[in-house]
Protein backbone atom coordinates (compact mmCIF):
# COMPACT_ATOMS: atom_id res chain seq x y z
CA UNK A 1 0.00 0.00 0.00
CA UNK A 2 1.30 3.44 -0.92
CA UNK A 3 0.52 7.02 0.10
CA UNK A 4 1.84 9.89 -1.97
CA UNK A 5 1.44 13.59 -1.14
CA UNK A 6 3.00 16.71 -2.70
CA UNK A 7 5.06 18.91 -0.37
CA UNK A 8 5.60 21.63 -2.97
CA UNK A 9 5.46 21.87 -6.76
CA UNK A 10 8.21 19.26 -7.30
CA UNK A 11 8.79 17.39 -4.00
CA UNK A 12 6.61 14.44 -2.98
CA UNK A 13 6.40 12.52 0.29
CA UNK A 14 6.08 8.85 -0.55
CA UNK A 15 5.09 6.31 2.12
CA UNK A 16 5.16 2.57 1.44
CA UNK A 17 3.51 0.19 3.90
CA UNK A 18 4.99 -3.30 3.89
CA UNK A 19 2.94 -6.42 4.67
CA UNK A 20 2.53 -6.98 8.41
CA UNK A 21 4.37 -10.31 8.24
CA UNK A 22 7.34 -8.87 6.33
CA UNK A 23 10.81 -9.43 7.81
CA UNK A 24 12.22 -6.47 5.82
CA UNK A 25 14.46 -4.28 7.99
CA UNK A 26 17.05 -1.55 7.56
CA UNK A 27 19.52 0.69 9.37
CA UNK A 28 18.96 4.43 9.59
CA UNK A 29 20.84 6.15 6.77
CA UNK A 30 20.37 3.40 4.18
CA UNK A 31 18.64 3.51 0.79
CA UNK A 32 16.83 1.05 -1.45
CA UNK A 33 15.48 0.66 -4.97
CA UNK A 34 11.78 1.47 -5.23
CA UNK A 35 10.20 -0.27 -8.21
CA UNK A 36 6.97 -0.28 -10.19
CA UNK A 37 5.19 -3.38 -11.46
CA UNK A 38 6.59 -2.81 -14.96
CA UNK A 39 10.18 -3.20 -13.73
CA UNK A 40 11.22 0.44 -13.50
CA UNK A 41 13.21 1.20 -10.36
CA UNK A 42 14.57 4.31 -8.69
CA UNK A 43 17.19 4.54 -5.90
CA UNK A 44 15.80 6.50 -2.94
CA UNK A 45 17.19 7.22 0.51
CA UNK A 46 14.90 6.20 3.35
CA UNK A 47 13.63 9.21 5.30
CA UNK A 48 11.97 7.36 8.18
CA UNK A 49 13.55 5.52 11.10
CA UNK A 50 13.56 1.73 11.55
CA UNK A 51 11.15 2.20 14.44
CA UNK A 52 8.34 3.20 12.02
CA UNK A 53 8.25 -0.18 10.24
CA UNK A 54 6.21 -1.61 8.55
CA UNK A 55 5.96 1.89 7.01
CA UNK A 56 8.94 3.42 5.23
CA UNK A 57 8.98 6.90 3.73
CA UNK A 58 10.92 8.73 1.03
CA UNK A 59 11.18 12.18 -0.51
CA UNK A 60 11.02 12.25 -4.30
CA UNK A 61 12.05 15.24 -6.37
CA UNK A 62 10.38 15.33 -9.79
CA UNK A 63 12.61 17.29 -12.16
CA UNK A 64 10.21 17.21 -15.09
CA UNK A 65 7.49 15.31 -16.91
CA UNK A 66 8.63 11.91 -18.09
CA UNK A 67 11.60 11.71 -15.74
CA UNK A 68 12.24 8.52 -13.78
CA UNK A 69 10.95 10.15 -10.59
CA UNK A 70 7.86 11.43 -12.41
CA UNK A 71 7.08 7.93 -13.68
CA UNK A 72 7.49 6.53 -10.18
CA UNK A 73 5.11 9.08 -8.66
CA UNK A 74 2.55 8.49 -11.41
CA UNK A 75 2.73 4.73 -10.81
CA UNK A 76 2.23 5.28 -7.07
CA UNK A 77 -0.78 7.51 -7.69
CA UNK A 78 -2.32 5.23 -10.33
CA UNK A 79 -2.19 1.81 -8.68
CA UNK A 80 -0.80 2.36 -5.18
CA UNK A 81 1.59 -0.59 -5.40
CA UNK A 82 5.39 -0.32 -5.32
CA UNK A 83 8.15 -2.78 -4.56
CA UNK A 84 11.26 -2.16 -2.47
CA UNK A 85 14.62 -3.90 -2.74
CA UNK A 86 16.70 -5.02 0.23
CA UNK A 87 18.33 -1.98 1.87
CA UNK A 88 21.78 -0.84 0.78
CA UNK A 89 24.41 1.62 1.93
CA UNK A 90 26.88 1.85 4.83
CA UNK A 91 26.44 5.50 5.88
CA UNK A 92 24.80 4.44 9.14
CA UNK A 93 25.45 5.21 12.83
CA UNK A 94 27.81 2.22 13.35
CA UNK A 95 30.13 3.83 10.78
CA UNK A 96 30.15 7.09 12.77
CA UNK A 97 30.38 5.67 16.28
CA UNK A 98 33.25 7.96 17.29
CA UNK A 99 34.57 11.43 16.52
CA UNK A 100 32.83 14.62 15.46
CA UNK A 101 30.37 14.20 12.58
CA UNK A 102 29.33 17.05 10.29
CA UNK A 103 26.63 16.39 7.71
CA UNK A 104 26.24 18.39 4.50
CA UNK A 105 23.03 17.72 2.59
CA UNK A 106 21.39 19.24 -0.45
CA UNK A 107 17.69 19.15 -1.39
CA UNK A 108 16.10 15.73 -0.91
CA UNK A 109 19.49 14.53 0.33
CA UNK A 110 18.11 15.46 3.73
CA UNK A 111 16.13 12.18 3.73
CA UNK A 112 18.83 9.90 5.23
CA UNK A 113 19.69 12.64 7.73
CA UNK A 114 16.12 12.62 9.04
CA UNK A 115 16.31 8.84 9.30
CA UNK A 116 19.57 9.03 11.26
CA UNK A 117 18.25 11.67 13.67
CA UNK A 118 14.94 9.88 14.24
CA UNK A 119 16.55 6.53 15.06
CA UNK A 120 17.14 5.30 18.60
CA UNK A 121 20.91 5.42 17.96
CA UNK A 122 20.97 9.15 17.11
CA UNK A 123 23.68 11.29 18.67
CA UNK A 124 24.81 14.93 18.46
CA UNK A 125 26.24 16.13 15.15
CA UNK A 126 26.25 19.29 13.00
CA UNK A 127 23.93 19.48 9.99
CA UNK A 128 24.10 21.95 7.11
CA UNK A 129 21.11 21.61 4.78
CA UNK A 130 21.20 23.60 1.57
CA UNK A 131 18.39 24.49 -0.84
CA UNK A 132 18.09 27.03 -3.62
CA UNK A 133 15.05 28.91 -2.29
CA UNK A 134 13.84 29.14 1.31
CA UNK A 135 10.39 27.90 0.23
CA UNK A 136 12.10 24.55 -0.50
CA UNK A 137 12.93 23.83 3.16
CA UNK A 138 10.12 21.28 3.19
CA UNK A 139 11.44 19.38 6.23
CA UNK A 140 12.59 22.40 8.25
CA UNK A 141 10.27 21.98 11.24
CA UNK A 142 10.78 18.23 11.43
CA UNK A 143 14.55 18.58 11.22
CA UNK A 144 14.60 21.33 13.84
CA UNK A 145 12.60 19.20 16.27
CA UNK A 146 14.75 16.10 15.76
CA UNK A 147 17.98 18.09 16.09
CA UNK A 148 16.77 19.59 19.38
CA UNK A 149 15.90 16.15 20.77
CA UNK A 150 19.37 14.67 20.16
CA UNK A 151 21.42 17.81 20.82
CA UNK A 152 22.44 18.29 17.18
CA UNK A 153 23.14 21.67 15.58
CA UNK A 154 21.07 22.35 12.47
CA UNK A 155 21.96 25.16 10.06
CA UNK A 156 19.66 25.75 7.06
CA UNK A 157 21.36 27.45 4.11
CA UNK A 158 19.61 29.14 1.17
CA UNK A 159 21.39 29.97 -2.07
CA UNK A 160 18.85 32.44 -3.51
CA UNK A 161 16.81 33.67 -0.54
CA UNK A 162 13.65 35.72 -0.46
CA UNK A 163 13.61 39.14 1.16
CA UNK A 164 12.15 37.52 4.29
CA UNK A 165 15.02 35.06 4.83
CA UNK A 166 17.14 35.78 7.92
CA UNK A 167 19.43 32.72 7.97
CA UNK A 168 22.66 31.66 6.26
CA UNK A 169 23.07 32.44 2.56
CA UNK A 170 25.18 30.54 0.03
CA UNK A 171 25.97 26.87 -0.34
CA UNK A 172 25.98 24.51 2.65
CA UNK A 173 29.62 23.43 2.36
CA UNK A 174 30.76 27.06 2.18
CA UNK A 175 28.87 27.84 5.38
CA UNK A 176 30.23 24.68 7.03
CA UNK A 177 33.82 25.56 6.16
CA UNK A 178 33.29 29.09 7.49
CA UNK A 179 32.71 27.39 10.86
CA UNK A 180 36.32 26.15 10.67
CA UNK A 181 35.88 22.40 11.24
CA UNK A 182 38.85 20.67 12.88
CA UNK A 183 40.89 18.74 10.33
CA UNK A 184 39.94 15.40 11.94
CA UNK A 185 36.19 16.04 11.55
CA UNK A 186 34.31 13.29 9.72
CA UNK A 187 31.88 14.40 7.03
CA UNK A 188 28.78 12.71 5.62
CA UNK A 189 27.65 14.08 2.24
CA UNK A 190 24.07 13.51 1.09
CA UNK A 191 22.85 14.69 -2.30
CA UNK A 192 23.23 14.16 -6.03
CA UNK A 193 26.54 13.34 -7.77
CA UNK A 194 27.41 16.93 -8.83
CA UNK A 195 26.84 18.21 -5.30
CA UNK A 196 28.79 15.40 -3.62
CA UNK A 197 31.71 15.78 -6.04
CA UNK A 198 31.90 19.56 -5.57
CA UNK A 199 31.66 19.36 -1.78
CA UNK A 200 34.21 16.57 -1.54
CA UNK A 201 36.66 18.62 -3.62
CA UNK A 202 36.15 21.69 -1.43
CA UNK A 203 36.67 19.66 1.76
CA UNK A 204 39.88 18.08 0.47
CA UNK A 205 41.17 21.50 -0.59
CA UNK A 206 40.38 22.76 2.92
CA UNK A 207 42.53 19.99 4.39
CA UNK A 208 40.03 17.28 5.31
CA UNK A 209 41.46 13.81 4.65
CA UNK A 210 39.60 11.92 1.89
CA UNK A 211 39.21 8.99 4.30
CA UNK A 212 37.13 11.23 6.57
CA UNK A 213 34.63 12.08 3.81
CA UNK A 214 31.75 9.62 3.44
CA UNK A 215 28.91 9.17 0.96
CA UNK A 216 27.07 6.27 -0.62
CA UNK A 217 28.12 7.68 -4.00
CA UNK A 218 31.78 7.46 -2.97
CA UNK A 219 31.25 3.89 -1.74
CA UNK A 220 29.68 2.99 -5.09
CA UNK A 221 32.61 4.49 -7.01
CA UNK A 222 30.46 7.16 -8.66
CA UNK A 223 32.60 9.81 -6.94
CA UNK A 224 36.39 9.24 -6.64
CA UNK A 225 37.49 8.35 -3.10
CA UNK A 226 40.97 9.79 -3.64
CA UNK A 227 42.39 12.68 -5.61
CA UNK A 228 40.35 15.53 -7.06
Amino acid sequence: MVRCAPLDHHIYHLVVRLPQNSDWSFLAGQYCLVSTDDGMHCPLSIASSPETLPEISFFVRVAGAGSLADQLIRAAQDNGILGVSPPMGACTWPRFSSGDLWIIAGGTGIAPVLSLLASKDARPCRIFWGVRHDQELFAHDMLSDLADKVGAEYVPVVEQPSAQWVGEIGQPHQVALAHQPPKMTRFLLAGGPPMVHAVRTALVNFGIAPTNIHSDLIDLGQIPSTGL
